[in-house]
């Protein structure tokens, strides 16, 4: 029942719930949502199909909602049981995007945000043929967002060494060269840009927390309404 707008709005504030499960997440669809829609911009990829991208980039975590906190927040490496079960995170994102009528894009874009050009990745182990521009937009995203961004367990990496990993990433065949070229020709604005959606991010989810801090329980409606 949601236009494009609403679509983006609802996402926006669900991205909100994904990502609060965890600190260790906070704000970061958000960052991953801005930087593809500007990545897909610069590539020459807008209009109708940019919002649905920026959706994809808002939701591509969902999955994630199946996975236990005490992995989430887990700050040492994960274990190969844990590891599996982290990655399938991707998988239900899919299952879950895919179920919702009208986005079947968003969900191939989103939830393949984990594969690699080489096939190397997850869930389904695609390579560069299988993997549409936009799902290629996402995975750029992703790595960049998380990289770059600070979590509370570490800071986010300097912009030469997030360079250097993000160029070692399309050396290897992992991300797509072009795509983390024209990331890297403008990398401090796209840096800015990463850095202002995830403060409105959370400054928003402090607005929420505000307004259901101020809700009144159950007790006290029916308390009222006696």
């Amino acid at each position: 029942m949601l236009d494009a707008d609403g679509i983006i709005s609802f996402s926006a504030l669900f991205s909100l719930v994904i990502d609060s499960r965890s600190p260790f997440t906070a704000t970061h669809s958000s960052g991953v949502a801005e930087t593809a829609r500007l990545l897909a911009r610069w590539a020459g990829f807008d209009g109708p199909q940019g919002k649905a991208l920026y959706v994809a980039g808002l939701l591509h975590d969902i999955g994630k909602l199946g996975v236990p906190l005490d992995i989430l927040e887990k700050p040492g490496r994960l274990d190969d049981l844990e590891m599996a079960r982290m990655r399938r995170h991707a998988e239900h994102s899919m299952d879950i995007l895919a179920s919702v009528p009208g986005f079947t894009q968003v969900a191939t874009w989103g939830a393949l945000h984990h594969e690699r050009m080489d096939g190397s990745g997850y869930p389904y182990g695609l390579a560069a043929d299988d993997l549409p521009l936009p799902a290629r937009i996402v995975a750029v995203a992703d790595v960049f967002t998380a990289i770059a961004e600070d979590r509370p367990y570490r800071g986010g990496m300097p912009p030469e060494a997030a360079r250097a990993v993000l160029r070692d990433q399309a050396r290897e065949n992992k991300l797509d060269g072009e795509l983390v070229d024209l990331l890297l020709s403008r990398y401090e604005e796209m840096d800015d840009t990463r850095r202002q959606a995830q403060e409105r991010a959370r400054h928003e989810f402090g607005l929420v927390r505000e307004a259901l801090a101020h809700e009144p329980d159950d007790a006290t409606c029916r308390e009222s309404a006696a």
